[in-house]
């Protein structure tokens, strides 16, 4: 997604589309990135209220804007302009700056881009961001093999294992999705048949939670089918590929 989009959603901009909203819930990765910049923007919040920054130096933005890429007209603004009337030197000293609203929304996005690069670098000891967290750890694996009828049809699929308790089932396929028809992720039990949804395919692949009570040693299958787009979520019963998943 458009880091601009996740800072702007971050700020509390309702500026995602459907599109855009559907992406945002099947992409753990974009999650965390959003859940890293709106606890940026909470730290940021909490100095409203406070009359004098302390002006870090200045290698700190020269770090910053290396890592973002800013142009060299894109500077920061100092500290003294946010200095109470009478308090500040020159002829500004307590005039505010009218900054057009785009401006001041690119502005925005920028102060809080660089707010994540901050909580990355662990600069004024504030933790690391959410994709700075550990990998996580790999489960369970399962191939998934052609069913009959569907000869050449084939994926992979692992169950991430994240610190925070999250489980992660990550499928990659060779199905082509088609206008009509999408293609489905199950988690299943092989015994009785019974299945666990967990969302459609984007394209050819995809990553979905999984319910945190699902005991994976019951629903120990993965299966993708062929589901048409007519908005019933029961399975149709047209499943491609499954396999078994192995710890």
């Amino acid at each position: 997604m458009n880091p601009d989009t996740l800072a702007l959603l971050a700020l509390g901009e309702d500026v995602a589309g459907a599109e855009e909203r559907a992406h945002l819930e099947g992409c753990p990765e974009c999650r965390a990135t959003l859940a890293a910049m709106s606890g940026a923007a909470a730290v940021g919040r909490t100095t409203l209220g406070l009359e004098r920054l302390a002006e870090p130096p200045a290698r700190v933005w020269s770090g910053i804007s290396a890592e973002l890429g800013l142009p060299a007209d894109v500077v920061p603004a100092s500290v003294a302009l946010l200095a109470p009337p009478g308090e500040g030197s020159g002829p500004t000293a307590g005039a505010p700056q009218v900054v057009p609203p785009r401006r001041r929304r690119r502005r925005l996005v920028l102060a809080l881009a660089a707010a994540v690069v901050l909580l990355a670098a662990g600069i004024g000891g504030i933790v690391a961001t959410v994709q700075q967290a550990d990998a996580p750890r790999i489960v369970a694996r399962a191939e998934l093999a052609h069913l009959p009828g569907w000869d050449g049809s084939s994926g992979q699929a692992k169950i991430e294992q994240y610190s925070d308790g999250r489980r992660v089932a990550v499928v990659t396929t060779n199905l082509k999705p088609s206008a009509t028809e999408g293609h489905e992720v199950w988690l299943m039990d092989a015994a009785t048949g019974k299945r666990v949804g967990l969302g459609f395919l984007k394209g050819e692949s995809g990553a979905f939670v999984l319910p945190a009570h699902v005991d994976l040693s019951t629903y120990s299958n993965i299966d993708v089918s062929a589901e048409p787009r007519d908005g019933n979520p029961a399975p149709s019963g047209a499943s491609i590929i499954r396999g078994p998943l192995e710890s």
